[in-house]
């Protein structure tokens, strides 16, 4: 304690005659809070998988994980990290955190519920820590891949097509506006009343600022980088793993990239036969940033790159024949080239790329009778390809196509129906069998 002759003491001397001394604001308890800690500190091996696969392990990692190791720090009495209040040292600290495990990536074939049959991931964790355990199975979905996860082999790639594919259908696309887009302004739909959702497509109230159904532009660009990630995610797999074929995979990609191109150039630029020198839309072929800007290039080398990627990728898919329901095929590709020649008016190129496909009597027209029930079910005998919405899965509900072309039912949906001149065309015909799909006169 403090005295005249005690002048180094650390603690105050007491004084009893001065009550209010203990509230006084004092620098004595203001304390230098500066301090160094290591937060997080991560090792990890991850075992050569060629080896692992021989004996049905897809992938092992061992790995070891700490927390708050070590802190610096001039003030002694609490952790320094805690609330404001720490200086009384009434908060829990942060306590030290270490852990050592192991994780191991089984393979297992299962047969899902669908109609596919998909080699599903089974990966089972087992984490030994000093502080906490946890020991559970974690079963990871056989028809999905996180984007940012190694490809290694070729179910992983394909499993990025599930989720390109699901990103085509957006209502932003193929979901929905792509198909309105052509119709309405075909004047084949008729808009039931204004103000009900894209009645701006029927009254042509577009403009660069108000309905310029932007979504358009900016989900195909989506995709298109979702492509391209793709394909450069597969070339360092080839460089990791070179015995994996990825063809089938490669040329989806390379297809779907046309795809998405074509639609573009066909909503943005000039038709070929108009003017091909005329400015188109930018060709992307490397993933960009969300902010990247490219000039746009002109209509003819928009076609030159699409017609490209489609030949590059019909020698790929060359052994890919078969029905692949959800998923493109040679057929597939050949069909997209026959309209990107069509676009262009080289019918003799259209004509070769369809009657391939024709030939080869891999699909067939519906018969009069069949062709009604057909809708009912998805993969039929006349679909080269087809991109599947199944009922829980990203189903878009009130904003699909079918709910704004519905009957309307209790002033919902119904958004949009067929013009009177569309269906004076079809009486002309007392025999077509589109009627089948009408319910009433509305």
């Amino acid at each position: 304690m403090w005295t005249d002759t005690h002048t180094d003491a650390t603690a105050p001397k007491l004084d009893g005659n001065d009550l209010t001394d203990a509230q006084q604001y004092s620098s004595r308890q203001l304390h230098d809070a500066s301090f160094l800690r290591l937060k997080n500190i991560n090792f990890s091996y991850r075992l050569a998988e060629p080896v692992l696969r021989k004996i049905g392990i897809r992938s092992t990692r061992l790995y070891f994980n700490g927390t708050n190791l070590f802190t610096t720090a001039k003030y002694k009495n609490a952790d320094p990290e805690v609330g404001q209040y720490a200086t009384k040292g009434w908060e829990i600290p942060f306590g030290k955190t270490y852990t050592f495990g192991i994780e191991i990536g089984f393979l297992f074939l299962t047969i899902t519920t669908t109609k596919f049959l998909n080699i599903s991931i089974l990966s089972a964790a087992l984490l030994l820590g000093t502080t906490s355990c946890k020991d559970f199975l974690d079963v990871k979905p056989g028809n999905s891949i996180d984007a940012n996860t190694p490809i290694t082999t070729a179910l992983d790639a394909k499993n990025l097509i599930n989720g390109l594919n699901r990103q085509m259908l957006s209502s932003n696309y193929y979901g929905r506006n792509l198909s309105l887009y052509g119709d309405v302004k075909a004047g084949l739909n008729v808009v039931f009343s204004q103000g009900r959702g894209l009645d701006a497509l029927y009254s042509f109230n577009q403009t660069s600022t108000t309905n310029s159904f932007s979504g358009f532009w900016s989900t195909i660009y989506s995709c298109i980088n979702q492509s391209n990630l793709i394909l450069e995610k597969i070339a360092v797999a080839k460089e990791a793993y070179p015995t994996v074929n990825f063809d089938n995979v490669i040329g989806q990609a390379l297809t779907t990239r046309a795809l998405l191109h074509f639609d573009l150039v066909r909503l943005y630029g000039n038709t070929y036969t108009q003017d091909k020198a005329n400015l188109g839309v930018p060709i992307v072929l490397n993933t960009v940033d969300y902010n990247y800007k490219p000039k746009r290039n002109s209509v003819e080398e928009v076609y030159t790159q699409i017609i490209k990627d489609l030949k590059d990728a019909q020698a790929l898919l060359i052994n890919s024949k078969g029905k692949d329901p959800g998923y493109i095929n040679y057929y597939a590709n050949l069909a997209i080239q026959s309209r990107v020649f069509i676009t262009k008016a080289d019918f003799d190129n259209a004509y070769v790329a369809a009657k391939e496909i024709i030939s080869s009597n891999a699909y067939s027209l519906y018969e009069n009778d069949k062709w009604y029930s057909s809708w009912s079910s998805m993969f039929g005998n006349e679909s080269i390809f087809e991109l599947a919405i199944y009922e829980g899965e990203a189903d878009l509900g009130t904003s699909s196509l079918g709910y704004y072309l519905m009957r309307r039912l209790g002033g919902q949906g119904g958004m949009f129906y067929a013009s009177t001149a569309f269906i004076n065309t079809l009486n002309e015909d007392p025999q077509d069998v589109r009627h089948a799909v009408f319910g009433r006169d509305e």
